[in-house]
């Protein structure tokens, strides 16, 4: 969760009123936040947020909320109850050239006019910064921001992507101009810039954003330029956000001008600015409507909510949450209006959820369920917890892999061509995480290689799902099988994969497969799950990734319930492991189903 420091006296001066230590952690308690005493920094708050309120990221922002919270914004005349916020017309615009589209190809912008920084505004607005780079922005891939000095500039502005040696600018808090290539060496060894250089190192063209006089403004997502630099006599701010995701830009444009427009002469306003493609206009920002509305039933909320309220407790309690709200005159339903900065609310049950909060968890009635059951562990994940506990018992540390994995782990490293059970995944993100993984294997050999620095022999277990395609398309109308989830999909949709629980063991030592210790491991499991009622027995088996004749194929009651056998040389020379391995590999929902046919 992200956790950001207040100073005391200044949160107090901004939401109105002067809260006690005790005072503010009993409202924060009840708001849904945690804070404590920042015991390294006197007269200083850590107070820990929900990681979808940006616009609570900064002071200022949670003490509008508070504020409006409490009702003390009127009393006070500090702010407004229902915040207004008023766009400008735009008096400028940013041209977006054909070369940034194959790099970052999204920028959003807005001007701040006439603003007035202190000491304290000023170093919450560049954190402010930071927290929504390091969250919303996903460390600047998603989203990166450049604010500058308006007056020392001058627009129209461009985004622009060039190669590294075709530009030159003075960095921030640099003195001498340098090209691309030049700093992203020198950014290479800085502590704070060098996990940025990567994301633009390697592209053909570095994106940047120019003024009017060809003049580099900032070179996203790593650094601004010295010269548009702002500080506290700064009057008029040019907020720019260039981004691979249009959505999550505009996101962090909307609570920077939301949160800081309070300091703007005109309290609230901002002034837009066009996006341009050549003479086309393809986007104004901040984008209006500042307000959108959504219409939610008065039952839909005392049912998730859970008790009665009244139309009054709705008004009062959500408009305290910031939000405006009309009773609809003929019918029990509600008209939210929801402001820009919001970008938390997007569907009805969010604002059930500022009713609750505005009411108060603890005021929530408990009411018994109204259904009859007895409750208890799903036998299969009972049989997980408890055969975790027995393997560590047995001296195995347990793993914990990605679901996910490329292409390559599961065909060319296994030795295999293909994988006909592979679910692929749609647009993957890295290389790394193109398919559901069909076996726990090649995660547990990547588990060992990680942990080369420990001392052999080696002994690891992961009890956990694989990703199947199904053999059988489930459907909507198929009530029989995965009913839960198939009700979410049309009749014309198919789930068409299903998750398998797996359990895999495997063992590594410098002189020894170890095969025989997983075998002695594997009757350790039958003797404690089925004493001597149940056996297994061991067959040909003919997988390519393990030594011909050191496999077998594991049976009970001519049913294949897994394999065992010592891991091919090749497969260890895919992953740069020198020792040997041996592995099991069982499906353990069909070892679980079997117990669950002996108990009866």
């Amino acid at each position: 969760m992200p956790t950001i420091s207040i100073k005391r006296d200044y949160f107090n001066k901004l939401a109105g009123k002067e809260f006690t230590f005790k005072e503010f952690e009993e409202l924060c308690f009840d708001f849904g936040l945690e804070a404590e005493e920042d015991t390294d920094n006197p007269g200083q708050i850590k107070v820990e947020l929900p990681a979808n309120r940006y616009d609570l990221f900064c002071s200022e922002g949670l003490s509008l909320t508070i504020a409006n919270y409490l009702k003390i914004g009127k009393t006070h005349g500090h702010i407004d109850h229902i915040r207004r916020y008023h766009p400008l017309l735009p008096t400028t615009h940013v041209t977006v050239e054909p070369s940034v589209d194959k790099i970052r190809p999204f920028v959003v912008a807005a001007i701040l006019r006439n603003i007035t920084f202190t000491q304290d505004a000023y170093n919450s607005f560049i954190d402010l910064q930071d927290k929504l780079h390091h969250n919303l922005g996903r460390r600047r891939t998603l989203v990166s921001m450049g604010t500058h000095d308006f007056d020392k500039i001058k627009g129209p502005f461009r985004y622009v992507a060039k190669p590294a040696d075709q530009f030159r600018f003075v960095a921030l808090n640099k003195t001498e101009a340098y090209n691309g290539e030049e700093l992203l060496k020198i950014f290479e060894k800085d502590l704070q810039l060098k996990n940025y250089v990567p994301i633009i190192q390697h592209s053909d063209v570095i994106p940047l954003i120019m003024d009017a006089e060809d003049r580099v403004l900032s070179m996203p997502p790593i650094i601004n330029s010295e010269f548009s630099k702002i500080g506290l006599d700064t009057r008029n701010v040019f907020i720019e956000i260039t981004a691979t995701d249009r959505t999550k830009a505009l996101m962090a444009l909307n609570v920077l001008v939301a949160t800081f427009s309070q300091f703007c002469e005109d309290k609230f306003s901002f002034e837009q600015v066009e996006i341009r493609r050549g003479d086309k206009v393809i986007d104004v920002t901040p984008t209006t409507p500042l307000i959108h509305t959504l219409r939610v039933s008065k039952d839909y909320l005392e049912t998730t909510v859970g008790m009665s309220v009244s139309d009054d407790d709705v008004l009062n309690n959500l408009s305290k949450m910031g939000l405006g709200v009309t009773k609809h005159p003929s019918k029990p339903v509600f008209d939210v209006e929801v402001p820009f900065y919001r970008t938390d609310v997007m569907h009805p049950c969010d604002i059930a959820e500022d009713l609750a909060i505005a009411i108060g968890y603890n005021k929530v009635p408990f009411l018994d369920p109204d259904v009859v059951g007895a409750g208890r562990q799903d036998p299969l994940n009972k049989m997980t917890e408890l055969t975790r506990h027995e393997l560590a018992t047995a001296g195995f540390s347990e793993c914990l892999n990605f679901a996910l994995c490329s292409v390559e782990d599961l065909t060319t490293r296994l030795l295999r061509k293909t994988d006909p059970r592979m679910v692929e995944i749609a647009n993957p993100k890295t290389a790394d995480f193109q398919v559901g993984r069909t076996t726990l294997l090649t995660g547990m050999i990547k588990s060992i290689v990680s942990n080369k620095s420990h001392e052999l022999p080696l002994q690891l277990f992961e009890v956990s799902d694989v990703v199947l395609t199904s053999k059988d398309k489930i459907t909507q109308k198929d009530k029989s099988i995965f009913a839960n989830i198939a009700e979410f999909f049309s009749p014309h949709e198919t789930i068409g994969a299903i998750n398998e629980r797996r359990l895999c063991l495997v063992y590594s030592n410098s002189h020894t497969s170890g095969l025989d210790l997983l075998h002695g491991t594997l009757d350790l499991l039958f003797a404690k799950l089925f004493g001597n009622t149940v056996s297994y027995a061991l067959r040909d088996n003919d997988a390519p990734y393990l030594f011909l004749k050191l496999q077998a194929a594991i049976f009970v009651k001519e049913e294949r319930i897994g394999e065992m056998g010592v891991v091919h040389p090749e497969v260890l020379k895919q992953f740069k492991w020198p020792y040997p391995v041996s592995m099991i590999e069982l499906n353990f929902e069909k070892v679980v189903a079997l117990f669950e046919s002996k108990a009866k």
